[in-house]
């Protein structure tokens, strides 16, 4: 477009050249024509001006503003602060588990109301026994009593002493012991890795029979494989108890389940054996007088 405003006002400048030899009312007209085109072209040059400055200032690069703030650098993970901690709600105050109930053995596990003097059913050690416990007012257990042990069974009263044990040597030598403490000695020896035959649980019953006013202690080495399963098979014939009771109670004294495990199945089997076995016929003892006061 200023190409084209140059060129007319090009070519009125020459008709103004030619128009020398004119007239003077023909310059005049040539002039006034002339200074209109030059003010069209100026109108015309302004516009086109002011429409191209938009277009220029979008070209323009936009003004830099403040620089935006940069993030701080991020710390070390040994640098960084924790993290704030969620409190832990308070632990609940620890609950105590009951005691349970001790498991009730023989007339009590019946309902029945025990022998007022009977003491409690617990193992405990005495001098010169271990694994001691009283079975019933005249029946005691334990473990091999040593000169010590035989001295207390005398002073409480024990007329008979019943031993287990299957060491001949032990055997002599325990007999010159408890016969010279004027005590009468009876030996059934057997081991526990077998079960007792059916002739020693005749002779032990029979001992016991034969004897109800008597005290009697029973032990072997250790008081609770051999001796324990004597107990209970006597609880079972003569006291009536449970087959369960009677096998807790060798437990509660110790009894060596895991290198033993036939002779709680022997006594479990005891009550069948009981009705059938012809040997222990009119063996079983009557249960135990109380002390004479």
């Amino acid at each position: 477009m200023w190409i084209m405003l140059g060129k007319v006002v090009d070519h009125v400048e020459k008709m103004n050249a030619q128009t020398s030899a004119q007239t003077s009312a023909q310059k005049y007209r040539v002039h006034g024509a002339a200074r209109f085109l030059r003010v069209a072209a100026a109108l015309l040059a302004l516009t086109a001006f002011s429409s191209s400055v938009p277009a220029m200032r979008a070209q323009q690069p936009p003004t830099q503003s403040e620089p935006p703030k940069q993030a701080p650098p991020q710390q070390a993970p040994s640098q960084q602060a924790p993290p704030p901690s969620t409190p832990m709600p308070p632990a609940p105050p620890p609950q105590t588990a009951p005691t349970p109930k001790p498991i009730p053995a023989g007339p009590a596990a019946r309902g029945e109301t025990p022998d007022a003097d009977m003491p409690p059913l617990t193992s405990h050690t005495v001098p010169g026994i271990n694994n001691f416990g009283q079975v019933t007012p005249r029946l005691y257990r334990g473990a091999q009593p040593s000169n010590k042990g035989y001295d207390l069974l005398q002073k409480m009263g024990v007329d008979i002493v019943v031993n287990f044990r299957n060491e001949n040597d032990q055997v002599a030598e325990e007999r010159r012991a408890v016969e010279t403490r004027n005590m009468k000695y009876f030996s059934i020896p057997w081991s526990a890795t077998d079960n007792p035959s059916s002739l020693q649980v005749r002779e032990f019953f029979e001992i016991l029979r034969a004897n109800p006013d008597k005290r009697v202690f029973v032990h072997c080495q250790k008081g609770a494989d051999r001796t324990g399963t004597m107990m209970a098979i006597y609880r079972i014939a003569t006291e009536k108890w449970q087959v369960t009771d009677a096998v807790k109670e060798m437990h509660d004294y110790h009894y060596h389940a895991f290198w033993f495990p036939h002779l709680a199945r022997f006594v479990q089997g005891f009550p069948q054996q009981l009705q059938l076995d012809p040997t222990l016929v009119g063996a079983v003892p009557a249960p135990a007088k109380p002390p004479t006061p």
